[in-house]
């Protein structure tokens, strides 16, 4: 399992760290997001007391969602069909939720899985495992390892 992890959201969703909260706390109401006052797409994700990632959301035209999705395409040229089918899925992402596992996240991972439930409910979309590969709501699209 990767330290980090980005849902990306392949249809318009009206996501924002508020709105992930109350998605995240209707799986566990011990998750709640800490946000961050200079910039209100970012923030710490707590279980309980505990920081167990860093979230962000990502959006078309920032500079961070752009050099993100060239990088996904980049690593994915040449895989095979499997790999051609993620890329088409990536020129057609609208929003991006990037999470960074904490050291605490990592012990505590059991209760962050069903967290992409959640998205795939709320929005299509494919989850991006670093060093592990893609899914989607029915599973494996693409491993990497």
């Amino acid at each position: 399992m990767g330290d980090f992890f980005r849902f990306l959201a392949t249809q318009d969703c009206d996501l924002t760290l508020t709105t992930l909260e109350s998605l995240f706390r209707r799986s566990d109401n011990q998750f709640s997001i800490r946000v961050e006052a200079a910039a209100p797409n970012a923030g710490e994700l707590l279980y309980g007391s505990s920081v167990v990632a860093d979230i962000e959301i990502n959006r078309p035209g920032e500079q961070v969602f752009d050099e993100d999705i060239i990088d996904l395409i980049e690593m994915l040229e040449g895989i095979d069909e499997s790999g051609d089918r993620v890329v088409a899925r990536l020129g057609e992402v609208r929003l991006m939720v990037a999470l960074q596992l904490t050291e605490e996240g990592h012990a505590s991972y059991d209760q962050i899985d069903p967290l992409w439930n959640c998205l795939f409910e709320t929005c299509d979309g494919i989850l991006q495992v670093d060093d592990e590969g893609y899914y989607d709501s029915e599973g494996v699209v693409l491993a990497l390892d």
